[in-house]
């Protein structure tokens, strides 16, 4: 549905160098007055709600704020799951598409590499080996765990044995004294 704009006729009151001006600002506003009565209409249907009856109330459910930005637009999405109803489908039951719920979860896992350095004697007698990674400083904890203790227990405010039983719940075989040089 288009606005009609009324513009007062200013021809009367307006000097003769100032009438083009003024001629082009009118027109000016009609045309933007249009633009947004699309624009309107179109934020209007965006916004209405599958759920609302023809009558726009909502059945039962809460209504969003209009204009609210959605905050899964952006994420990247790892899994997807089709749940089908429980009830019985009627053969003549017309798909009408997906109502989508996303869930946003984090997933913390174990991983244990186990280095094999490759080891050969030498014609002298020496023996040369592979080395490690230098990221590894020789410890036996990744960096990925160590960047976490320490994160945890320095601006989270962790204590060292509720880290320490988080790790041990996680399958990290740590001792007190190993934890304790991590976080030294």
């Amino acid at each position: 549905m288009i606005l009609k704009l009324k513009i007062p006729d200013l021809s009367d009151s307006v000097c003769p160098e100032c009438r083009p001006t003024v001629e082009t600002l009118q027109q000016t506003i009609v045309e933007l007055s249009e633009r947004v009565q699309i624009l309107e209409d179109e934020i209007k249907e965006l916004n209405t709600d599958p759920d609302n009856d023809e009558n726009g109330s909502n059945k039962g459910k809460s209504s969003k704020r209009k204009g609210k930005r959605s905050k899964t637009a952006n994420l990247q999405i790892h899994n997807e799951k089709v749940i089908e109803p429980e009830a019985h489908i009627p053969s003549n039951a017309q798909f009408i598409g997906y109502k989508t719920f996303v869930v946003q979860n984090i997933e913390i896992n174990n991983i244990n590499t186990c280095y094999k350095m490759a080891r050969y004697r030498l014609a002298d007698g020496s023996i040369v080996s592979g080395q490690l990674p230098a990221e590894l400083k020789g410890s036996h904890f990744g960096t990925t765990l160590r960047t976490y203790v320490l994160y945890q227990h320095h601006y989270c405010q962790v204590t060292q044995s509720l880290l320490l039983e988080q790790l041990r719940e996680w399958g990290v075989d740590i001792s007190a004294g190993q934890l304790n040089r991590l976080l030294s």
